[in-house]
């Protein structure tokens, strides 16, 4: 209640009735206590002029049974009151000798109190005072009737402790106001059901100011102590719901103030609970005990209101805790909210919408969904300063991911005025009683009508009619919100000037002041306070790294150690506060030598990775820094025998101990990508997991393992750890293939044994398979469905590992298994990383153990520069530097051709006819022609020594190396069946020109192949998307002559393209019903993976690798149009002749071998080489991917 919410008794409803303006009188309302009639919108203004003019006011009574009533029900009934003519009227109305009765006076006492709260005239609350003391004194006066006269004492205190400030005589105020309600309790005890909630309340709201005025927590402790009794142990039937959903309400948001400040995750789930009780109470919404609110048809505000806090808790909770479910059921009802809210309801869709942000920002943290994101963005406003920490929070997570400027600087600008209008808000809060204590229209209307929309409506209506008693806005959204800004700004400058090339010591100076003041604002016992602490530590740790002084690594390190004891063993965040320790450890350690924080360090990181609670990213990210560390201290170890040892870290564990720990953290870490990278997200949302992580993670783990090989000395132990780094590369590649070829492959096993499970299965796995590899999934939010399937998935898996030979279902591939990819013929997995590079040669089993090729001129570094540079000359055709190129070839013959081919000979490789090499690359490695590598001066090179193949993984070249092993559905003397789609002319495309030779090639085709076996020609206008779907679904054979692009942003969306659209190779990944032999794809740029993530190989000819094509002939650029035709009939003249081992069939036709295609492939480069004096920029495009 407030002062123009009053108790009264039946005895003197009669009385306010008599005294109400009769033209204006409310009359009775049992909708809400807090008078929902005043709505906080564009209709504010005017009834705040007129409320709160000075000798108006608009007072609803709470009516309850008393001594003389006692069996009437609780009533609400409303009056305007003209004050001082109510004084008037009550005196002239009342005959002399009834001015002494109690009810008499309690009345006046009460107008007396009001004209005191409109007016400020001190005599009025003086008369208040002197009118409730001379009721009380009534001897005839029973405890019933004086424990209401009593809590209207209470509250004329409370009005006095405000009014004149928080200085010793208001402190006195205050306590006699308390003591004077726990009168007022102890006189009911007889009637406890009807008045004890309201007084527990009035004594709550209390504690409440008393918080707000002194930042005690015993006062908020004894504040949700006194709410909890005014719900307790009664029913909405006892007080009425209004009363009781008002109990209700604050009694949640001082929980949260409660848990915000001391942490106590009991608060937060109570909080929730009492919140699923005030939905429970209104209209429309479906609450089931212990489960909580699972239906609403409502779209009333107070219902929407009740939601938003309801999301806001659970997600809240999802923070604290990582629990699942909560931030799921946030999430629907935060939408429901965002969705069902009116548009002219602005400051209700700002809060719904603020409310999902958080959820979605929430979400994309602890699962890296990427769509998460994307709707984010289309929710806020950029231009709206409310939402300007949101687009702040998403900018700086962009530049978190891609490391664009443009992004951290908006994210600055935005995160400013965030501050700033934080800053805004608390000061209008700060004077907003002022504002109400005086006329309102001598204030900034304007400032006060942005904090209402800040709450909800019937916080704000409690609010301004009793503006001193409700302290909700200052106990729980002043300082979460100021430092939660203040924070992120200060991560923001931080990450500029970690990033930056010029460091300015201003800007971390700035990001260190805004940490601090979040952590001034923010109370130590709260859950956010070792949040901020971590931040600051990073500033420290950041700004040692550039100046390298001692005392900010200490300082970082102290910070760090405050905010871990202060986080709960079973926090998700944790994690992030073990890492951070044990990196700074390590750092200190490389600058003190200590040998003790640098093992202290270690044992902290190794603690985050295999910690039980958390997110997976955060464990990954340990895990990661983890292989790191011991890496390179194996290195730096390596490296101090050239140094002198002073300059030397020095560190207590043995070199070859440094690297099998190592092994260990990258082993976790690839495990930990599989996983965060897993079936179940969205495509988009997968490739956001693989940005995470250092380029090159899995070819590091093989350098690790190559390494401590090397150093063994038993050759058994040296092969297993060979192994080690074969499964490593195989599971820390492709990633986004391999899980799901692994599955389809699986499934195929599965329905021989469990036909029902592999249905169930395969019924879940298409409806993954659609939302994982979805068109414009990076735009769509499809979060609600993977969740779903994806629990429904892991509960289907468990079920599978359960049947007999199914305990590794979805596991990876093992060693013993992986290398039997070779037994059609020799592997060479070319590793490079920062540490060494390699070729690894795996050859059939029993012919040779496994082998390591050291290439000690090839670097990573130089890599990267031959990749740039042909990407810079892939820009300017036709008229590249062809010098420069042969340059870029020359250098590939020298570093990997030259020791591989003498490698392999060693081996006892064959090399009178050219052997069959399946070329594995690692890294940008892949965006290199080892095929073509050949010295600048002229001679042979690889073209002239082997027949080259690409593949993505072992496991890919394995699994599709089963299927080719299972007999063609075609009939053999039908064998091949052909589509040929070509579009020369894309006049609907923008920017893609004619390409004259596509005719060519498809007559070309039907020369060698025959009519017969041409089932589908697709072409011009024809060459629509679903007509080029359709066609590939029922042939063995495809020639596509069409253009074709590669994606480098969103690499998923690389396709190929036609008259109506593109099919992107998501959707040919997402096709299960294509199970080809060969594609021939002369289309440009079809084989160019993405520079980012070049160890995923996303490309259309990929695509269709994945899709079931086992051989592809593809392009790494754009190929001239000549060039085409004349690869197309080298090699489908090979194909079906007998050289290329096409066996004749009685018709006279020759049935092809595709398995020869990378043989056919070569003897068409060679042609265009030798006899057509091609230069290498024309022809070494041209690859073989697949079997």
């Amino acid at each position: 209640m407030d002062d123009f919410k009053r108790l009264t008794c039946h005895c003197n409803a009669s009385i306010y009735r008599g005294l109400a303006l009769q033209d204006a009188a409310v009359g009775q309302s049992h909708d809400v206590l807090l008078d929902r009639s005043v709505e906080i919108g564009e209709e504010i203004v005017p009834w705040l002029e007129q409320s709160i003019a000075p000798d108006r006011c608009l007072l609803t009574l709470i009516i309850v049974p008393c001594t003389q009533f006692p069996d009437v029900e609780v009533e609400y009934e409303a009056f305007a009151l003209e004050l001082s003519q109510a004084v008037v009227k009550h005196k002239q109305h009342t005959p002399r000798p009834d001015r002494t009765s109690a009810s008499y006076l309690s009345v006046l006492a009460r107008l007396h109190h009001l004209r005191f709260i409109q007016q400020k005239k001190i005599d009025y609350l003086i008369h208040a005072f002197s009118d409730i003391k001379r009721c009380l004194r009534r001897p005839t006066l029973d405890e019933y009737h004086q424990a209401i006269y009593r809590a209207d004492m209470a509250a004329f205190y409370h009005t006095s402790f405000h009014h004149f400030g928080a200085d010793a005589d208001s402190n006195k105020d205050i306590e006699d106001a308390v003591e004077n309600l726990r009168i007022a309790i102890n006189l009911t005890k007889d009637h406890p059901r009807t008045l004890h909630p309201l007084f527990h309340y009035e004594l709550g709201s209390m504690f409440l100011c008393r918080y707000r005025s002194g930042r005690q927590i015993k006062h908020l402790s004894e504040a949700v102590h006194y709410l909890r009794h005014s719900v307790e142990g009664i029913t909405a039937k006892d007080i009425g719901i209004p009363a009781f959903d008002t109990c209700l309400n604050l009694l949640t948001v001082t929980l949260i103030s409660r848990f915000n400040s001391t942490h106590e995750s009991q608060d937060l789930d109570d909080a929730i609970t009492y919140q699923e009780v005030v939905l429970s109470l209104l209209e429309g919404t479906l609450h089931e005990p212990g489960v909580g609110v699972i239906g609403c048809t409502s779209r009333a505000s107070n219902v929407l209101d009740a939601l938003t806090l309801y999301s806001t808790w659970l997600n809240m909770r999802f923070a604290d805790s990582g629990r699942i479910g909560d931030l799921q059921t946030a999430m629907r009802w935060a939408e429901y909210v965002v969705d069902s809210t009116p548009e002219e309801d602005d400051a209700g869709r700002r809060r719904g919408i603020s409310c999902f942000v958080n959820c979605l920002m929430n979400r994309f943290h602890a699962y890296g969904r990427i769509e998460d994101i994307n709707r984010v963005v289309e929710l806020v406003t950029q231009s709206d300063p409310r939402f300007a920490y949101e687009v702040g929070r998403v900018l700086m997570t962009a530049f978190e991911r891609f490391r664009a400027k443009d992004y951290l600087d908006y994210a600055i600008s935005c995160l400013q005025m965030a501050v700033d209008h934080a800053g805004a808000q608390q000061d209008a809060l700060s004077n907003f009683e002022a504002v109400f204590k005086t006329h309102f229209g001598h204030h900034d209307i304007v400032a006060v009508q942005e904090i209402f929309d800040m709450f909800p409506s019937h916080i704000i209506a409690a609010f301004l009619q009793r503006p001193h008693v409700l302290a909700l806005p200052r106990v729980f959204m002043d300082w979460v919100q100021i430092s939660s800004r203040l924070n992120c700004f200060g991560r923001a400058l931080t990450l500029r000037y970690e990033t930056s090339q010029i460091r300015e010591e201003a800007v971390i100076e700035e990001a260190m002041k805004n940490h601090l003041r979040a952590l001034e604002v923010t109370p130590e016992t709260s859950h956010l306070y070792p949040q901020y602490l971590l931040c600051l530590s990073t500033s420290y740790r950041v700004r040692f790294q550039v100046c390298n002084q001692l005392d900010d690594i200490d300082l970082a390190i102290r910070l760090q150690h405050r905010a871990l004891v202060k986080a709960p063993q079973q926090h998700p965040n944790r994690i992030q506060y073990l890492t951070a320790l044990g990196h700074s450890l390590l750092q200190l350690s490389l600058l003190s030598q200590n040998a003790e924080d640098f093992e202290a360090g270690l044992e902290y990181i190794e603690q985050a990775v295999d910690s039980p609670y958390g997110f997976h990213h955060d464990r990954l990210s340990a895990a990661v820094l983890w292989a790191s560390i011991y890496h390179r201290s194996n290195d730096a170890q390596r490296s101090s025998d050239y140094r002198t040892n002073e300059t030397s870290p020095t560190y207590p564990i043995d070199p070859t101990e440094l690297l099998r720990r190592a092994l260990k953290g990258y082993a976790k870490a690839v495990s930990l990508l599989a996983r965060a990278a897993s079936i179940g997200i969205s495509s988009s949302s997968r490739l956001a997991q693989l940005y995470m992580v250092p380029r090159g993670l899995a070819s590091d783990a093989a350098a690790c393992a190559f390494t401590l090989a090397e150093r063994g000395t038993d050759p058994i132990r040296a092969q297993e750890y060979i192994g080690n780094a074969i499964e490593l590369l195989d599971q820390g590649r492709a990633i986004l293939w391999s899980q799901a070829a692994q599955l389809r492959a699986d499934l195929q096993l599965l329905e021989k044994q469990d036909p029902k499970l592999a249905k169930e299965l395969q019924l879940v796995s298409d409806k993954l398979n659609n939302a994982v590899f979805s068109l414009g999934d990076s735009s769509s939010d499809i979060g609600p469905l993977t969740e779903r399937l994806g629990e429904e998935w892991e509960s289907l898996v468990k079920e599978v590992r359960k049947v007999e030979g199914f305990g590794d279902f979805l596991q990876p591939i093992p060693f013993y298994k992986l290398r039997r990819a070779a037994d059609m013929g020799p592997i060479v997995i070319i590793n490079t990383s920062d540490f060494r590079c390699d070729a690894l040669i795996i050859l059939p089993q029993g012919q040779s153990n496994l082998h390591i090729v050291p290439l000690k001129k090839l670097t990573k570094s130089r890599i990267e520069d031959d990749v740039s540079d042909l990407l810079k000359l892939l820009e300017l055709l036709p008229f590249s530097d062809r010098r420069k190129f042969e340059r870029i070839l020359d250098g590939l013959w020298q570093t990997i051709g030259i020791p591989v081919l003498r490698a392999l000979r060693q081996l006892g490789i064959d090399f009178s006819t050219p052997p069959h090499i399946r070329w594995c690359p690692t890294g940008r490695l892949a965006f290199l022609p080892i095929h073509a590598a050949s010295p600048m001066r002229g001679g042979r090179g690889m073209l002239d020594y082997v027949v080259s193949s690409y593949i993505p993984t072992l496991s890919a070249l394995l699994r599709i190396q089963k299927v080719a092993s299972q007999p063609p559905l075609t009939a053999r003397h039908s064998y091949p069946r052909v589509a040929a789609i070509y579009c020369s002319n894309l006049v609907s495309q923008p920017g893609m020109g004619p390409l004259p030779s596509t005719e060519k090639e498809i007559d070309i085709l039907k020369k060698y192949a025959g009519s017969a076996r041409v089932l589908d020609i697709v072409m011009g206008n024809a060459a629509q998307i679903d007509a080029v779907l359709s066609a590939l679904q029922s042939v063995d054979w495809v020639h596509f002559a069409c253009h074709g692009v590669q994606d480098v942003m969103s690499p998923m969306e690389s396709a190929l393209i036609f008259g109506d659209g593109r099919i992107p190779v998501s959707r040919l990944a997402g096709n299960s019903n294509l199970s080809g032999d060969f594609a021939m794809l002369l289309a440009c740029e079809t084989a160019m993976g993405s520079p980012g993530l070049s160890d995923e190989a996303i490309h259309v000819a990929a695509g269709l690798h994945f899709a079931g094509f086992k051989g592809i002939v593809a392009t790494m650029w754009t190929i001239h149009d000549e060039t085409g035709p004349e690869v197309a009939e080298s090699v489908y003249e090979f194909l079906f002749s007998a050289e290329g081992e096409a066996e004749k069939t009685t018709s006279g036709s020759r049935r092809p071998a595709s398995g020869k295609a990378a043989y056919a492939l070569r003897r068409a480069l060679l042609m265009l080489r030798d006899q057509k004096k091609r230069p290498a920029l024309e022809w070494a495009p041209f690859i073989h991917y697949g079997m």
